[in-house]
């Protein structure tokens, strides 16, 4: 089984200390876990909120240390013409997609509880279309798993992006809130792909 596994995010500009402790704690543990698969390791450096140029130079002090080296490191931005795939993929028979204005919403409707959730998907600033952190990171799920093309996916280190059969996503549950939205966009595109995405949270 090929799988794909990520498990540390970079802000370039910000105090990585935690972030690199956080990934040289679990990483080796999951990495051993998948010892009998095919697996791509990789990192995601956030350069859409970061305050510096991750340069090669950069890239190559952050992996200098961290114990589980990566095979792959893209940005965050390299998923924004894949977003676009995504939202054009969304079943209008399983979420309300709601136009306001610029701003372009999902609705999730829960009727066991009988309440609904609306968050945002993406906004356009006039010159561009901006995306959201959970439609980006719902559209790098669906990218690694070949649901959607990787066209505009070029890593910055390392080799292509794989595609995979399965998903291992290791994160601070500090992310907690963006990863269940997330998981409400990919139900709403390709809901069988969940069953095909894990989530190590620390």
């Amino acid at each position: 089984m090929k799988i794909s596994l990520e498990y540390c995010h970079i802000y370039p500009g910000a105090d990585i200390s935690k972030d690199i402790k956080d990934a040289n704690e679990w990483a080796p543990r999951v990495s051993k876990m998948l010892d009998d698969h095919e697996i791509q390791k990789c990192i995601m450096i956030d350069d859409i909120h970061a305050k510096q140029e991750p340069t090669e130079e950069y890239i190559k002090d952050v992996i200098s240390k961290l114990e589980v080296k990566p095979d792959c490191v893209y940005r965050e931005s390299d998923f924004i013409l894949e977003a676009h795939k995504t939202i054009e993929s969304i079943d209008l028979k399983e979420r309300d997609f709601i136009q306001s204005g610029e701003r372009a919403w999902l609705r999730e409707n829960v009727e066991k509880y009988r309440t609904s959730t609306e968050f945002l998907l993406s906004w356009n600033t006039g010159d561009t279309v901006e995306f959201s952190c959970p439609t980006l990171a719902a559209t790098s799920y669906l990218t690694r798993l070949g649901l959607i093309s990787v066209d505009g996916v070029k890593p910055i280190y390392g080799d292509d992006l794989m595609i995979a059969d399965q998903l291992v996503n290791v994160l601070s549950s500090f992310y907690l809130q963006v990863e269940d939205k997330a998981q409400s966009i990919i139900e709403a595109t390709f809901k069988d792909a969940l069953r095909k995405i894990s989530w190590f949270l620390y």
